[in-house]
């Protein structure tokens, strides 16, 4: 919630410099709140929809047996939310809500997947770990301009 403000700003750079590099990068306050309230409204709804997924997810890590599964889907569904939350930030600069991201990825599940597990793993390295987030950021910008955005 604190940094995706900030995320919004890096996923804009990120974006002006793939696709307009001759355009000056602008700073305003008044954009940097006007973002703040559009992340942390995404922010929750995310939240909202991770809880609900996590659930059956954390009955099944209790049920003798079935546990023995729950370590690798845990990874994958924390892949899958890594995507969506930092594909999230670029779609956001564009004006699409939450629900973007998960419709966007799922077409591409296999992508999503590489991405967000790759960033999993990332951030289980000691000190690399604190690069994570802008690598997500720029990453999934870089995986909007090349997948998702509409061709200029």
């Amino acid at each position: 919630v604190i940094a995706s403000p900030f995320n919004g700003l890096l996923a804009e750079a990120v974006e002006r410099h793939l696709r307009h590099p001759e355009q000056p990068l602008s700073f305003s306050w008044k954009d940097l709140f006007a973002e703040a309230g559009r992340a942390i409204y995404a922010a929750l709804r995310k939240l909202l929809y991770f809880l609900w997924r996590a659930w059956p997810l954390l009955l099944l890590s209790i049920v003798p047996g079935p546990n023995l599964v729950a370590p690798l889907l845990w990874i994958v569904f924390g892949g899958w939310m890594l995507a969506i939350e930092y594909l999230d930030c670029p779609l956001g600069n564009h004006g699409q809500v939450f629900p973007a991201a998960v419709d966007k990825l799922r077409g591409e599940r296999a992508m999503a997947l590489g991405f967000g597990v790759s960033l999993s793993l990332l951030t289980m390295v000691p000190l690399i770990n604190f690069l994570a987030m802008p690598i997500g950021v720029a990453g999934a910008t870089a995986m909007y301009c090349a997948h998702f955005a509409p061709h200029e």
